[in-house]
C-alpha cells in the first residue's frame, strides 16, 4: 500500500472533523478550510491507489515476461516497428 493512500485517508479523516466542529461552532472559515482539507485527501488518497495500480500492472507484465520471453521480445519488436512507421518521414 501507497503511503500516499494512508495520507490521504488521515487529511480527510481530520477535515471531516474541522468541517464538523467549523459547522457546529458558526466558523465558516474553519468549515472551508475542513472541507478544503477532505478534498486534498481525497486527491492524495486517489493518486496513491493509481500508484499501487500502476505497480501491480508492472509486476504482472514482468510475470508475463518471466513466463513467455519470446513473445514479449516479438511484441516489443512488433511496437518498436510500428512506432517507426509512424515516425518515419
Amino acid at each position: 500500500m501507497d503511503l500516499n493512500r494512508l495520507e490521504g485517508t488521515v487529511k480527510d479523516l481530520a477535515g471531516r472533523a474541522e468541517q464538523a466542529y467549523g459547522e457546529a461552532a458558526g466558523d465558516a472559515k474553519r468549515e472551508s478550510r475542513g472541507y478544503a482539507r477532505q478534498a486534498e485527501g481525497r486527491v492524495q488518497s486517489a493518486y496513491g491507489q493509481t500508484i499501487d495500480q500502476v505497480r501491480d500492472a508492472a509486476c504482472e507484465v514482468s510475470r508475463a515476461v518471466e513466463r513467455n520471453p519470446l513473445g514479449a521480445v516479438l511484441v516489443a519488436g512488433a511496437v518498436g516497428y510500428v512506432l517507426a512507421l509512424l515516425t518515419r518521414r
